[in-house]
């Protein structure tokens, strides 16, 4: 396989080391092209594009253009503003649940990856102090446009105080970024003793239906798009809590995002297959808690 410089084979996320296979199925799933496939941590189990568009590359994508070697992939970007607006209930029942564990008068949060503001703009509805990171810059001047605290920014680099945050919220971001890992230590120094980071990612690769149709032999594959190689990582329920492990964090949960159960002759079937996948791999999205020790 010959790899030019307009794509790289990363270290897994969870370790640091290059060790891995291929995952062919997931190459099959995604509808990619060489040289870029999906790997498999030998390890950790760690799931993610390798080899994958440059840095280089994906910095130009986040400038919402499509450089030349990944045309095949499309003629956009991916539109995450517009997705954020999707996510409206989801986001009144995650500030529902933040309520419940910080029930203090004050409180704070970071939401690293804003996209729209959705997000932030519940949360200050609720009784939150918010700030926001963004590492898109029509998105940042989309948010402070609305008068909300957002900043340029990564979540590698969180330029923050040590202890300033009650909670760290990340919706769908982990996936898409460099260093996961750095990442998730990032938010560990920045949150307060007994803060929370929540973590929400799809389980794309690794999740129950995903391995009953590898089992079958019938993995469908999705149209080729950009959305075929937006995401660098793919987590499942394991390595999403060995995320957390190794940034420090205790009293670690990780659970699964159920969808809409279906009705009449699909109900049993339905039932069934949200009852499997709470006991096998989980569902397609997942989200984490992880808490920083209340005496660091």
């Amino acid at each position: 396989m010959k790899v030019t410089s307009d794509f790289e084979i990363p270290p897994c996320a969870l370790t640091g080391k290059i060790n891995y296979k291929d995952y062919p199925w997931g190459a099959h799933h995604l509808n990619l092209t060489q040289p870029i496939r999906v790997a498999k941590c030998k390890e950790t189990g760690m799931l993610y594009l390798c080899p994958r568009p440059s840095k280089k590359n994906r910095e130009t994508m986040l400038k919402g253009i499509l450089p030349e070697a990944l045309r095949e992939y499309g003629e956009r970007t991916y539109n995450y503003a517009a997705i954020d607006k999707m996510r409206t209930f989801d986001f009144k029942e995650r500030v529902s649940i933040f309520n419940t564990l910080f029930p203090q008068a004050t409180k704070s949060i970071l939401d690293v990856g804003t996209s729209s503001g959705n997000f932030m703009e519940i949360a200050i509805k609720h009784g939150w102090q918010a700030k926001g990171l963004e590492p898109f810059p029509d998105d940042v001047k989309v948010c402070q446009d609305k008068g909300l605290d957002v900043i340029l920014g990564l979540a590698e680099s969180l330029p923050y105080a040590d202890n300033t945050f009650d909670v760290v919220h990340t919706s769908h971001v982990f996936e898409h970024l460099e260093d996961p890992l750095l990442a998730a230590r990032e938010a560990y120094r920045v949150l307060k003793p007994g803060g929370l980071l929540f973590i929400e990612v799809p389980n794309q690769l690794d999740n129950f239906g995903f391995h009953r149709d590898m089992f079958l032999r019938n993995v469908q594959q999705r149209k080729r798009d950009i959305a075929s190689i937006h995401h660098l990582w793919f987590f499942g329920k394991t390595t999403l809590r060995q995320l957390y492990q190794r940034a420090a964090f205790t009293n670690i949960r990780v659970v699964n995002k159920h969808h809409k159960t279906f009705s009449g002759w699909r109900l049993p079937f339905s039932l069934l297959s949200k009852a499997l996948s709470n006991l096998f791999y989980g569902t397609y999205t997942i989200r984490g808690f992880g808490f920083k020790p209340k005496n660091r």
